[in-house]
């Protein structure tokens, strides 16, 4: 029988996806995930309709104990960090007030907006692909067991941060994320991280990061240069890519060779660093 092959067409989605902790514990019986699933997604539900982000007007996939949200491109971005991720840690965490340990409900969540091709099995594309790294980096993970008091740790991709985060706005402030890259050589991806509701832990790991570098001694997470500097215009002695590659700009003083990799010094006409 002839299957329709016709070309699929390109759509623009933002992305939200959640996924919970502790799925494999011991004690999270079927019976447990269950119900701690059917808190996850009640409270996903509320938390969308409460952000003006009807929860019938957007595109579901379940994936086990998590699913990731399309949400059409007539809704603003920046409510999906807030007040949307707000009120769902604040839902969450009234659910785990009264749950027994092992319906209690813990997420890493992702953000990232890009164009998804469609065509009749549904959607696809490397937007998707960006999501499913970035739920399963490390990073996030850590970020979660690192906050145990927390409900939501939140990664957004680099695109989403500038477009919505950066930009700042009501409920929204930058310093409260900190910069990553994740992944393994030859396939990094640049996210930026924060625990829903803990302020000022952003400012910490971004203040640790530059003190490691400073040393020679980075963690993998660390504060972001100035978007001048990123993008090798303006001064800042350090200009970060997410290749992995450093550009210097100004005046720069290494005590031992600090930093691994090609270094690109730029001079002026009389050999001077600029």
């Amino acid at each position: 029988m002839a299957q329709n092959r016709s070309e699929p067409r390109s759509e623009h989605r933002a992305l939200l996806a959640v996924d919970m902790a502790g799925s494999s514990a011991p004690d999270r019986t079927d019976r447990a995930m269950a119900r701690a699933r059917d808190a996850l997604f009640g409270a996903l539900e509320s938390a969308f309709d409460r952000s003006a982000v009807p929860w019938r007007e957007c595109e579901v996939e379940v994936l086990g104990d998590g699913c990731v949200v399309r949400v059409p491109p007539r809704f603003p971005k920046a409510a999906l960090v807030h007040p949307l991720l707000g009120t769902l840690s604040d839902l969450l965490h009234e659910h785990n007030e009264f749950a027994s340990a092992s319906t209690r409900v813990r997420v890493r969540a992702v953000l990232h907006a890009g164009e998804l091709a469609v065509d009749g099995r549904g959607m696809t594309g490397r937007t998707q692909v960006v999501v499913a790294r970035l739920l399963d980096c490390a990073e996030l993970r850590a970020a979660l067991a690192d906050a145990p008091s927390a409900a939501v740790a939140l990664a957004v991709s680099e695109r989403f941060y500038e477009d919505v985060v950066e930009q700042g706005g009501l409920g929204i402030t930058p310093d409260d994320f900190w910069f990553a890259e994740v992944g393994g050589a030859g396939s990094l991806a640049v996210a930026w991280l924060t625990v829903i509701g803990e302020r000022g832990r952003g400012a910490r790991r971004r203040r640790d990061g530059a003190r490691d570098a400073g040393t020679g001694q980075g963690t993998g997470s660390e504060a972001r240069p100035e978007s001048g500097a990123r993008r090798g215009a303006g001064a800042g002695p350090v200009g970060r890519r997410p290749s992995g590659g450093f550009t210097f700009n100004g005046a720069t003083t290494f005590h031992g060779d600090a930093v691994g990799g090609d270094k690109h010094v730029w001079t002026d006409e009389q050999g001077r660093n600029r």
